[in-house]
């Protein structure tokens, strides 16, 4: 997307849907359906790759302000661009989808996917030294099992 203002970066997947995902993949988006439960867990996202279409839980779609929506967006896309023949269908709940002990190597993939689709290295350290000033060098050491919403950090840093 070729960020250059970092202080101003701010990305709309439904617009990068639009724009690229669907002329380049073909892939439709339905976000209005109840997707149901997988052994007593909410099925948040689902890829039917034959049929070319991504489906989001409308309990986390628009216009509920779910911050798990964005994410599983970008999950669900990951998988139509980095899978396609992999298997027949993708159907993600939240474990699968925010767990860091996941096994499956491809929803890790899937996960990396998103996670630099929408939060770039380069961008996150930017906002981390301006908002917080570190005197002294800090080492990223993978990922844990805590995240952002947005209720945490609006606010934050102007």
């Amino acid at each position: 997307m070729g960020w250059t203002k970092p202080d101003q970066a701010v990305l709309n997947l439904r617009e990068m849907y639009e724009t690229v995902l669907y002329p380049k993949y073909e892939y439709d988006l339905i976000t209005n359906i109840d997707l149901g439960y997988v052994h007593d867990v909410k099925v948040l996202g689902k890829v039917i790759m034959e049929d070319k279409v991504i489906l989001i839980d409308r309990s986390i779609a628009p216009p509920n302000h779910h911050p798990q929506f964005i994410f599983t967006m970008g999950h669900e896309f990951g998988h139509s661009v980095l899978h396609p023949g992999e298997r027949e269908t993708f159907r993600c709940t939240q474990p699968m989808i925010v767990s860091p002990n996941q096994n499956d190597y491809l929803e890790v993939q899937a996960n990396a996917f998103s996670e630099n689709l929408l939060m770039p290295d380069h961008l996150v350290q930017y906002r981390f030294l301006y908002c917080y000033r570190p005197t002294r060098p800090f080492v990223y050491i993978g990922r844990r099992d805590y995240w952002f919403t947005a209720e945490d950090v609006s606010g934050m840093c102007q």
